[in-house]
């Protein structure tokens, strides 16, 4: 899992084909879900292979305020690449002119 969304990250980055809207968007969901398993399998891999089995309160409450905002990035972002999806089949001679740069942007902070 971790390997696939490095490697969608990896080529939507290095290909300038791949500069639409769409795959922007994918490349940062690809982004979310390399870090969201990430939050929880760390801690565990570091109480399995170390030993220990406690976590303090502080760590636990970091833990999980990582793991429910990247969980809500996740769902917020699939609802950006539907509002996108949206746009360039229903609209589809509007959609170069609303889906700028800037406004993806705007889209994927405000996720």
């Amino acid at each position: 899992m971790l390997y696939g969304n490095g490697v969608i990250a990896g080529i939507t980055l290095s290909d300038h084909r791949l500069r639409s809207p769409m795959n922007f968007f994918l490349h940062n969901f690809s982004f979310v879900e390399i870090w969201f398993p990430l939050v929880t399998v760390s801690k565990l891999l570091a109480g399995f292979f170390l030993g220990c089995q406690t976590m303090s309160f502080a760590g636990c409450m970091a833990q999980c305020y990582f793991y429910f905002l990247l969980g809500a990035a996740d769902f917020l972002l699939l609802g950006v690449m539907s509002f996108d999806h949206y746009q360039a089949i229903c609209n589809l001679l509007h959609s170069p002119v609303l889906m700028t740069v800037h406004f993806c942007l705007k889209l994927v902070c405000s996720s």
